[in-house]
């Protein structure tokens, strides 16, 4: 795991999790690669060429893409070593419609890597630029990945939150600059895209302006089984099941000693409900009441049904809050590390983007938001943690699934291995006031 410590990008190693509610997957794969399986390169190394790709700008003009500029197209432009299949460099004007396609005048057969429905379409993606948002309320221009067949038929899933993610990491220290998507094949097979007569097996629309590095197309089986949620996979879409975050600020909790307010609620986990007033400000709070190798937790939990995508708060975007810590623990915290993670709903949830499954979307990074051995209690802190501390892996992936289905957010003391023959018990801390800040100034 990554931790952060508060405002700056300093990396430690975690201790082992214990009491944790989070449920993590079976399988171990937890570095964001694709295992191993059967390739069809649609374009890059080892392409065929049985796929021309080709661009349509916003007045629905198509030219096939040669690597060099094309009068023809109006608002796209798609420049590269094209011959060799190398990445193409995307370019989008006008703040209007463009797309990009691989396409064939006869049905492919492409179904053997999803054979047991286990397949993936990937491609690398490098986003140097991309006008998310527009207007107030804020407008989401979204981004779309399109697969035909013969017959018209036509799936499409929304890559939107992944987009704008891969933009807001960008340059943030150890996350890789070209990321990969990942979406399952059946999002498009199971409505009605025929993958044995691909005659599109690829395309991304867009509606904004953006500057983007595609390379890498391809369909791969899957090896080992794996499902959306693991391995950085994005699932189809629901948009049923998630709130898109676009306000420049949102609040997530705040109490005035007598209500509640924002889109989350208050509980703890082994630990007693404190309240408590200092320098003027209402908070909620936990003491510990946890033994052996329990651990407690203060958590800010949905209210309604649609879990928190935040997506759009990446780039410059920070969880802010106020925290005031009252007491350390009988037996002083080991560590002294204070932390924060974001969690996606437990397998059984329906809420879930499965709706109750075999396995738990990932959790957050954890961050660290005090320290009880260094800095000083008693006092009022406002804490701000940009949430690229959050989303981007140690293996500079951006971990999408944790990202777009946030359930809760916990504050926790760091977990510590039981030989350490430690527990939290008597530790006493509260927060308030916590917000996603689109552009803050803390």
């Amino acid at each position: 795991m990554k931790k952060v410590a508060i405002l700056t990008s300093a990396l430690i190693a975690l201790s082992g999790c214990l009491d944790d509610p989070f449920e993590y997957p079976s399988d171990g794969k937890t570095d964001g690669g694709v295992v191993g399986g059967e390739v069809s390169q649609l374009y890059g190394e080892g392409s065929t060429g049985t796929f021309q790709m080709q661009a349509t700008d916003k007045a629905d003009v198509t030219a096939d893409v040669d690597g060099q500029a094309n009068s023809a197209l109006s608002n796209i432009q798609v420049i590269g070593d094209y011959a060799n299949k190398a990445a193409l460099n995307v370019a989008v004007t006008d703040n209007d419609k463009a797309s990009i396609q691989l396409v064939s005048s006869t049905g492919v057969d492409l179904a053997k890597p999803n054979a047991d429905g286990a397949g993936v379409l990937l491609f690398d993606i490098k986003v140097n630029e991309f006008t998310k948002l527009s207007g107030s309320p804020a407008v989401i221009h979204p981004v779309t990945v399109t697969l035909n067949s013969e017959g018209a038929n036509e799936a499409s899933v929304d890559i939107t939150s992944s987009v704008s993610a891969f933009l807001g990491a960008k340059g943030y220290p150890g996350a890789n600059d070209t990321q990969t998507v990942k979406l399952p094949l059946t999002c498009f097979s199971g409505n009605g895209v025929d993958l044995s007569k691909s005659t599109q097996p690829f395309s991304m629309k867009v509606s904004s302006n953006m500057n983007v590095d595609v390379s890498n197309i391809r369909f791969q089986a899957e090896a080992g089984g794996d499902k959306p949620g693991i391995n950085n996979i994005v699932d189809c879409d629901k948009p049923e099941k998630r709130e898109v975050l676009t306000d420049a600020e949102s609040l997530v909790y705040s109490f005035d000693g007598g209500a509640d307010a924002g889109w989350a609620g208050y509980t703890t986990t082994n630990g007693k409900k404190i309240d408590g007033s200092f320098d003027g400000t209402d908070f909620r709070g936990v003491e510990s009441t946890a033994t052996g190798t329990k651990n407690s937790f203060l958590t800010f939990l949905i209210k309604d049904d649609l879990l928190k995508d935040f997506s759009q708060y990446l780039e410059n975007g920070a969880l802010q809050f106020d925290l005031y810590v009252e007491s350390n623990s009988t037996t002083p915290h080991p560590t002294g590390e204070l932390m924060v993670k974001m969690e996606t709903p437990s397998k059984a949830d329906e809420r879930s983007p499965l709706g109750g499954g075999e396995y738990r979307y990932p959790t957050s990074e954890f961050v660290v938001a005090h320290n009880l051995n260094s800095d000083p209690m008693g006092q009022v802190r406002k804490v701000s943690l940009p949430l690229k501390q959050f989303f981007v892996r140690s293996d500079g992936s951006i971990d999408i699934n944790a990202l777009k289905y946030v359930q809760k957010i916990a504050i926790f003391p760091d977990t510590v291995d039981k030989e350490q023959n430690y527990n939290p018990k008597g530790m006493t801390y509260y927060a308030t006031n916590l917000k996603l800040v689109m552009n803050p100034t803390l």
